[in-house]
C-alpha cells in the first residue's frame, strides 16, 4: 500500500478510543495528532499498524471530535454517491 493509503488502516473507533487522527503523511512519516504526548504505547502502536514512522504532535480532545466528524460525513457521501451509481447501473 501506499503510504497515504496506510493511515486508513487507523479507524474512526480507533481514533477516538485512542486521542489520535492522523494529520499529513510526508513520505515515509505520518504526522500524528494526539491528545496526550506520552501516551508512547499508543504511539508506538500507530507506528506498527501503519509501517510508518511517527512524528507526534500535540492535538485537542475537541479536534477528534472535529475529525471524527468530517469522516462520517465524507464516508456518508461516498456511500451516497456508491447507492446512486448502483441504481443508475440499474435503470
Amino acid at each position: 500500500l501506499q503510504a497515504g493509503r496506510q493511515v486508513e488502516k487507523l479507524t474512526l473507533e480507533y481514533c477516538q478510543k485512542h486521542g489520535v487522527m492522523p494529520l499529513r503523511v510526508a513520505g515515509q512519516r505520518v504526522v500524528l495528532g494526539v491528545v496526550n504526548p506520552d501516551a508512547l504505547l499508543i504511539i508506538d502502536e500507530v507506528r506498527h499498524k501503519l509501517g510508518l514512522s511517527v512524528k507526534p504532535v500535540v492535538v485537542c480532545r475537541r479536534d477528534i471530535g472535529a475529525f471524527a466528524e468530517s469522516r462520517k460525513v465524507e464516508e456518508s457521501d461516498a456511500n451516497v454517491v456508491a447507492v446512486d451509481d448502483i441504481i443508475a447501473s440499474i435503470e
